[in-house]
């Protein structure tokens, strides 16, 4: 896992930016069939996670972490973010716990 610190490399962005980001949760074992085929996925397990914690607070913390005000080193402050795309959902057998951020700036 990473923090801002670690993967941005440019400068404090000080004007108008656009994120996107991509919760990836940890699915519940009961997304999980047993026996035979224990660990494989049931068929009607969900791809979006409608359970906490609320996508407001995921997104409020991620924008601390990536202010300046907040100790983060992307955007000056969270007050500079003019859209936003974000959705939550459960991994994958390919992915882990956490999430992609994007930063454009506008």
């Amino acid at each position: 896992m990473y923090d801002s610190r670690q993967q941005y490399k440019g400068s404090v962005i000080t004007g108008p930016v656009f994120l996107s980001i991509d919760f990836w949760m940890p699915r519940p074992k009961s997304h999980y069939r047993t026996g035979k085929f224990a660990g494989e996925l049931k068929p009607d397990a969900l791809v979006y996670c409608p359970t906490t914690p609320d996508i407001d607070k995921l997104v409020r913390c991620t924008l601390d972490g990536l202010s300046v005000k907040c100790g983060g080193c992307v955007i000056a402050d969270d007050s500079l973010v003019v859209k936003l795309l974000c959705e939550k959902r459960y991994i994958t057998a390919n992915e882990g716990v956490g999430a992609q951020i994007r930063v454009l700036k506008k």
